[in-house]
């Protein structure tokens, strides 16, 4: 007697619709179940979704903020840094992780991403900083240099 095996064959990485709902069931509730930009900093999600990104994540399960509308017209993207220490989250960073190294000789950290922001560190070339996101379409960085944050123009990082 042969003995046939009865479950389905799946390709790997494939979910059924079943897994999909409960893991972004799982997604919702862990975000707060509201629209949002990024998980709960407590839960360290940016490093287990590496390299997809939170933003990703939560537009897929419909939390993200919408950047446009469907007529073509831009909607505003809630902020979530205050870059001007005013107390009120103002500026939008596209969260993503990683390490850079600066190239430049020496590199101002201003407390907003303009040339006109107050300067409020400095680094140098070689400096290693923690960049958490990027802003205005990649042009400025949100970093963290030995415990202070701030802006630093992305193309003299690498």
């Amino acid at each position: 007697m042969t003995r046939q095996n009865s479950s389905r064959s799946r390709s790997p990485g494939k979910t059924t619709r079943g897994c999909r709902s409960r893991r972004d069931d799982l997604l919702r509730a862990a975000a707060g179940g509201a629209k949002t930009t990024t998980f709960p900093a407590a839960l360290g999600v940016p490093a287990l979704l590496a390299p997809i990104g939170e933003l990703s994540i939560l537009e897929s399960i419909g939390l993200a903020p919408s950047s446009a509308s469907g007529s073509g017209g831009s909607s505003a993207i809630d902020g979530n840094v205050d870059a001007n220490g005013n107390g009120k989250n103002e500026t939008y960073v596209e969260v993503s992780p990683h390490e850079a190294t600066v190239t430049a000789s020496v590199l101002n950290v201003r407390s907003g991403p303009s040339m006109s922001s107050k300067i409020i560190d400095t680094v140098t070339k070689g400096a290693v900083v923690r960049v958490m996101g990027a802003i205005e379409g990649g042009a400025w960085s949100f970093v963290d240099h030995g415990g202070k944050t701030g802006f630093l123009a992305t193309k003299y990082l690498a």
